[in-house]
């Protein structure tokens, strides 16, 4: 049997499925076609691919709509737990991220992390939804959930320093940002221009 998998995506991608939904329909009553659920495996990975290839080429919105493909045919068992479906969600989630579409890159990337909560390529994928919002503490929390399933990946790591840092600074500016203009040399007659300000 098959789902939709949850996650934000354009009546397009609805249509995209519904059109493979519909071939697989005529070659049922071929005894010798592939069974309901092989063509759904082979129209995921179908679909799925494609989906790599374009974000591969930058070509996000494509990518999105070859994603959205591989979720409306996707077994309803590939997004169980540690199912398949999260890897989908997850490059879908990037490909409307590069698109300024935050609001779906986020539901995708949540997805993502209720179906493999163990993989830290999710967590980093809601970091980042939360980074380009500007809320560091949620993307710092993300990011330290990604690196604690990973404590190897160097560059999630750095991430993670960086999300705090902006945080603090966020949070408690005069605490972080006077003493680090104390040590670059600012006066009280410069500190305006090193700002940003001016006449």
């Amino acid at each position: 049997g098959r789902r939709k998998v949850t996650g934000a995506a354009p009546q397009a991608c609805f249509e995209l499925g519904s059109h493979k939904m519909g071939k697989e329909s005529k070659k049922a009553a071929d005894p010798d076609a592939p069974t309901r659920e092989e063509r759904a495996e082979l129209d995921f990975i179908q679909f799925k691919g494609a989906g790599n290839k374009l974000v591969g080429e930058g070509r996000w919105e494509e990518a999105i709509l070859a994603y959205c493909g591989a979720i409306r045919v996707a077994p309803l068992s590939y997004s169980d737990p540690g199912g398949p479906a999260a890897a989908v969600l997850s490059n879908r989630s990037l490909a409307y991220l590069r698109c300024g579409s935050i609001t779906a890159a986020l539901a995708d990337a949540d997805q993502a992390t209720k179906i493999r909560p163990d993989w830290s390529k999710a967590h980093f994928r809601r970091a980042e939804c939360f980074k380009y919002w500007g809320q560091w503490d949620l993307a710092a929390a993300n990011y330290e959930k990604g690196a604690g399933l990973d404590p190897s990946d160097v560059d999630l790591a750095t991430m993670l320093q960086d999300a705090r840092m902006r945080a603090n600074i966020a949070s408690s500016p005069e605490e972080h940002i006077l003493p680090f203009e104390a040590r670059a040399g600012l006066t009280v007659d410069t500190v305006w221009l090193a700002r940003g300000g001016g006449l």
